[in-house]
């Protein structure tokens, strides 16, 4: 058996009398008073255009103002938002600190390595130099028993001695 349709004046009648008693209504609500009254309900995106016509027309509707229940409610609302927020806010600066903190210890450790490696290197450069400079000196002590060897002189960067 075929569900009767629902026609276009009859979903905006049940909009208009729900927005009569309420502020604000969904598609959900318009389709469960669609089907209490009428047995069917229509296409959802159907529903929801002719609810979104009304909603714009609604303005000139006289609109009931907010009862008393309605503001308080709101209000809890308002405020268990703002504090989940703050909460929130905590939490990520929380998690930012965290990795500030994880991010200059890494970078501590990174530095601290590359100066122990810098001071092996040089510290190695230094043996070298010094193995070398008294290797040439053993070299130049056993030539000067064949020849006159000039004293062994350091060179500095400006190239003298």
């Amino acid at each position: 058996m075929r569900r009767p349709q629902v026609s276009d004046q009859q979903i905006e009648a049940t909009c208009r009398a729900l927005l009569e008693g309420r502020r604000r209504i969904g598609v959900r609500d318009v389709i469960a008073q669609l089907r209490v009254a009428h047995g069917s309900a229509g296409r959802t995106e159907r529903v929801n255009r002719v609810l979104s016509r009304v909603m714009a027309e609604a303005p000139a509707m006289a609109r009931p103002a907010p009862s008393v229940d309605e503001l308080e409610d709101l209000r809890v609302q308002l405020m268990a938002a703002v504090e989940r927020a703050s909460r929130a806010e905590e939490r990520e600066i929380q998690h930012q600190d965290y990795w500030a903190r994880r991010f200059a210890e890494r970078l501590e450790e990174l530095e601290r390595m590359h100066a122990t490696q810098l001071s092996l290197t040089t510290q190695g450069a230094s043996e070298r130099y010094l193995r070398l400079y008294q290797w040439s000196a053993k070299l130049a002590e056993r030539l000067s028993r064949y020849e006159v060897v000039e004293p062994l002189a350091v060179e500095t960067k400006s190239g003298g001695p």
